[in-house]
């Protein structure tokens, strides 16, 4: 299955959970720790859109995942009045005892799919194996845009694949029509960027080339 090994992207620290980036802060390393021998099944999620305006998410972990056994677990959801609010879903058991969390998302007014991800409550061990994989399926004459965290890659079935290194609180995209075009947001955002830079950069030539003995206005 193709992936993306979105090691170190900064944009989504922010995004994990306190417990999570707790023990992080104790002793690993997001980006470039050796591997180990063995590694324990990554926490996975899995997001099929039946259509535009619903998202139906499951998060696995499976058995013997550092965060399987947890006591409790948190998870951010959006508030329908605005803002978010943390939650605390109890997860089912599969017959190989995987811990299950399963729901179904309503795609906000502005088009956006919010999804989080539970996460045990209390610090994991600085040993445990943070892997996160996810997968999301646009419904068919879809594709996804704006994901965040941004480094995703799209695989043949038009499904956009992400791995990180430790999971995040929260998902989040939207689904256009195929075809669609116009300027994303992240696009709109670095245009503006790249705007700001051009403009800097001829006010500075512009005044590397004005004569010495000019006086400043």
């Amino acid at each position: 299955m193709p992936s993306l090994r979105a090691r170190g992207d900064a944009r989504y620290a922010c995004f994990v959970h306190p417990a999570v980036r707790g023990a992080l802060a104790a002793g690993l390393v997001l980006a470039g720790a050796p591997a180990r021998a063995e590694e324990t099944a990554a926490v996975e999620v899995r997001v099929a859109m039946p259509g535009p305006d619903r998202a139906l998410v499951e998060v696995r972990l499976a058995p013997g995942h550092p965060f399987a056994e947890a006591e409790a677990y948190s998870r951010l959801t959006a508030d329908p009045g605005g803002g978010w609010r943390a939650e605390e879903p109890a997860p089912r058991r599969s017959g190989d005892g995987a811990a299950l969390f399963q729901s179904e998302i309503r795609v906000s007014q502005d088009g956006w799919v919010r999804v989080g991800v539970p996460l045990p409550t209390e610090a994991p061990s600085v040993d445990a194996d943070f892997s996160f994989r996810a997968v999301v399926r646009p419904p068919a004459g879809y594709r996804v845009v704006d994901p965040f965290p941004s480094r995703v890659e799209e695989g043949e079935d038009g499904a956009v694949h992400l791995e990180l290194p430790a999971p995040p609180s929260l998902l989040r995209f939207r689904v256009v029509p195929e075809g669609t075009r116009g300027f994303s947001a992240a696009a709109a955002a670095d245009l503006v960027v790249a705007l700001v830079l051009g403009a800097l950069a001829a006010f500075g030539l512009a005044r590397l080339r004005r004569p010495v003995g000019d006086s400043a206005s």
